[in-house]
């Protein structure tokens, strides 16, 4: 399966401490990792198969059914692995409702 991580306006540290949003695959590669590492602290067992599914359904639907604007949602992941997590909208999560 494929997993589409933009990193599109990802909120970001740059010099000097400040924060800002960046773009691009070195943003991408750093937020999935964080995400990864993230599920992998609370439920060590995980496989990387387990990972994967996760985080391909933590991105929003309509990201996969069109060009991939969306990357994988933390708090997404982590309510499908103890669902008693509650999660902030976001306008991808509203866009994606039916």
């Amino acid at each position: 399966s494929v997993l589409y991580a933009p990193g599109s306006e990802v909120f970001t540290l740059t010099p000097l401490g400040r924060y800002d949003v960046a773009s691009g695959s070195s943003v991408a590669a750093a937020e999935v990792s964080a995400v990864a590492a993230l599920l992998l602290a609370g439920h060590p067992g995980l496989t990387a198969r387990d990972l994967e599914t996760l985080l391909g359904r933590s991105t929003p639907a309509a990201a996969l059914r069109g060009p991939a604007r969306a990357s994988v949602n933390a708090c997404t992941a982590l309510r499908d692995l103890q669902p008693s997590i509650r999660c902030a909208a976001t306008a991808d999560a509203v866009a994606s409702r039916p």
